[in-house]
């Protein structure tokens, strides 16, 4: 069976790439005025976003998940459609499980566990009569039916999973842009491009979006059209 994936997402390299060509080539055209920045991208990603979406609770949560899957296949996959779908639910509840569920998982892994001794016996048997080709057939059905089961709650755990790494990094990058665009606002860049599509040009902010995000400096200070070193430029 397929085990869960945890997949980082890597659409801020591709989205703003293909932003900032498209930026790029509005500057062109824009008045000599404007001020340019780039913030190196994969930094941040590397940096930040992968660290932060690596804090959040989902690694755990598709641990857990997987656990579950697991401890289904392992020890319930021989039980017949109710009581398998019995033993979902009660696996399903908030540990530690009450007492009579507990009896209950119980009674049902005994079950389990007498299907299996009885399938094996029977599937190592080669003279087989009617009866028992008959009962044969019936648990292997019941077997595949429950792998079948499982790969159906497998997918819809995995869509689960999904969806909350995407919000996670949603959550991640909605703080990513609003950083670059208050360091952008402070030092008065009306333009910000992905460094890694800039050829040459630009003040570089990475380190200023980073002790932004981060509260920790991360490099030295960006100029800003008060500055003499932004006046000195301006000024050739």
């Amino acid at each position: 069976m397929p085990r869960l994936t945890n997949v980082l997402s890597t659409g801020l390299l591709a989205v703003l790439g293909m932003a900032g060509l498209c930026q790029l080539a509005h500057a062109q055209t824009a008045a000599p005025a404007v001020r340019i920045a780039v913030v190196n991208v994969k930094q941040i990603n590397d940096v930040y976003v992968k660290v932060e979406v690596g804090r959040d609770d989902t690694q755990e949560w598709a641990r857990q998940q997987q656990d579950y899957l697991d401890e289904l296949r392992n020890k319930y996959v021989y039980l017949g459609q109710d009581a398998f779908d019995e033993v979902v639910q009660i696996l399903r509840q908030t540990r530690p499980l009450p007492a009579k569920s507990v009896k209950r998982e119980r009674e049902l892994r005994q079950v389990n566990d007498q299907n299996e001794e009885r399938f094996l016996e029977l599937q190592a048997k080669l003279d087989r009569t009617p009866q028992e080709q008959d009962e044969f057939n019936r648990l292997q059905a019941s077997v595949e039916e429950r792998e079948k089961q499982l790969k159906t709650i497998m997918v819809d755990l995995q869509k689960q999973l999904d969806a909350r790494q995407q919000q996670v990094y949603d959550r991640v990058m909605s703080r990513v842009q609003e950083a670059i665009t208050q360091v952008a606002a402070e030092g008065g860049f009306q333009l910000v491009l992905n460094k890694l599509v800039v050829v040459y040009g630009g003040d570089d902010i990475t380190d200023a979006v980073l002790e932004k995000l981060t509260g920790k400096p991360a490099g030295g200070a960006i100029a800003t059209p008060d500055t003499p070193e932004a006046e000195t430029e301006e000024g050739q």
